[in-house]
């Protein structure tokens, strides 16, 4: 009765164990696959802030074209007092369209960025979570097993009282003791009579 009782024991303590050990292997996964998606998001982000810095120098540079241009024009105009006014307004206005048109794109890749860096924030908060949530497990680890010592070690000893009184029945002045090496998992069943 004691074996069977003791046995049924083992097996819950083992069934329990195993459904641990497969929620913190569940949670380690969905930790990767959410890393994975952290350097993602990184990446693009990465990618959005070298597009947007490229875009930034492309429309500086054409800025600082169309001003040397406006002051070769001016001095033209100055020098050669050119009367082809309407030539150079038509070049000019071509620029500016450039430019205007790359900063429309700037301002798509600006949004573009601040979707990802919401997303990115989103993922951190998701991580932390789970992180804290994977402590919470262990923690609960580390008490069901101090938990379980106690409880087997109390029960160890309610077996040894009610062994030692059929024992002492059988062979009086008897001694029998049932020991657990917790750590090897071992009972020994050891005895002596007198």
């Amino acid at each position: 009765m004691y074996l069977i009782n003791e046995q049924f024991l083992q097996y819950n303590l083992q069934n329990s164990n195993e459904e641990i050990m497969m929620e913190i292997m569940r949670l380690e996964n969905e930790l990767k696959q959410l890393q994975n998606q952290l350097i993602e998001e990184n990446n693009k982000i990465t990618s959005n802030n070298y597009l947007i810095n490229s875009l930034t120098i492309s429309i500086n540079e054409y800025k600082n074209e169309l001003n040397c241009f406006d002051t070769k024009i001016l001095e033209m105009m100055k020098n050669n007092f050119i009367t082809q006014h309407d030539i150079i307004l038509d070049k000019l206005s071509k620029i500016n369209l450039e430019c205007d048109g790359m900063e429309y794109m700037n301002k798509i890749d600006i949004k573009e960025y601040e979707t990802l860096k919401n997303e990115f924030q989103q993922l951190q908060e998701q991580k932390n979570h789970i992180l804290n949530s994977k402590q919470q497990i262990l923690y609960s680890i580390h008490k069901l097993k101090k938990t379980k010592e106690e409880n087997l070690m109390e029960m160890i000893e309610k077996m040894n009282n009610e062994l030692l009184k059929i024992f002492q029945y059988f062979v009086p002045n008897g001694f029998i003791k049932l020991v657990n090496f917790l750590k090897l998992n071992i009972y020994f069943l050891g005895f002596n009579s007198k």
